[in-house]
């Protein structure tokens, strides 16, 4: 405990105005460190459109993917383009998001499997570093949470059944040569829009507190198309759909 007596030996004037700043600054650090950073809002327009890659760039990547045969794969396509950190630390890399493509037991496929079929592949300059197949609708956003220079990938799958849309998502990062899951987040969006009921939308935003190295979360409410006019819910409403 600090001695802060009049005249005290231990402090002069200006030990003590060095003594305030410090302690100031440290617990703003500790503030900053802890306050929650958003990860992702749900309760924003998801829309997805593709972005706008060279068809040369394009033929590479499906290339390294599919193979020199990849000209007869019409259904794939590279929808997405990442800079970042992917399979090492500090490095300068791009990371390719691919929309369907080759699966020889397309007929017997479950729906959903047809839809989210996808594959990642990460280039390192031109040198093709890594590719996998995986089950995905996009990806959301390149993070790094923990800011040890590799980038974690925030995916989403979204369904569609009995006239209601869900979106689920999941943070993962690739560690020895696989994509892994780091946090499978659930349910974080759903909607009635495609039945005849009125149509109400359950969104979540999804937050990241760095000191205590966990996630949180809060819940919305709102009729369609009036993201405005959102309520705040207490509890997390997707419990009942996980």
């Amino acid at each position: 405990m600090f001695r802060l007596a009049h005249r005290s030996s231990w402090f002069s004037g200006e030990d003590m105005k060095i003594f305030l700043l410090c302690l100031i600054f440290f617990s703003g650090c500790n503030n900053s460190q802890n306050s929650p950073a958003l990860v992702f809002d749900f309760t924003e327009n998801l829309n997805f459109t593709s972005d706008k890659i060279p068809d040369s760039e394009k033929n590479a990547v499906l290339k390294y993917v599919f193979g020199a045969n990849f000209f007869h794969l019409a259904k794939a396509d590279v929808v997405r383009k990442f800079s970042g950190s992917f399979t090492e630390p500090g490095t300068n890399q791009t990371l390719y998001l691919i929309r369907g493509g080759l699966n020889t037991d397309f007929e017997n496929a479950a729906r959903w499997q047809v839809e989210t079929l996808a594959y990642v592949a990460v280039f390192d300059g031109v040198k093709p570093v890594f590719s996998e197949k995986l089950y995905t609708s996009d990806i959301l956003k390149i993070t790094d949470l923990n800011a040890d220079g590799k980038n974690e990938i925030l995916f989403e799958s979204e369904f569609s059944n009995m006239g209601a849309s869900t979106v689920s998502a999941h943070l993962r990062q690739i560690e020895a040569e696989k994509i892994l899951d780091i946090k499978d987040f659930g349910n974080v969006y759903t909607d009635n829009s495609l039945s005849n009921e009125d149509c109400r939308q359950k969104a979540a935003k999804i937050f990241y507190l760095s000191f205590e190295r966990k996630f949180d979360f809060s819940y919305f409410e709102s009729d369609c198309g009036e993201p405005a006019r959102q309520r705040e819910l207490s509890e997390n409403p997707f419990l009942e759909v996980l």
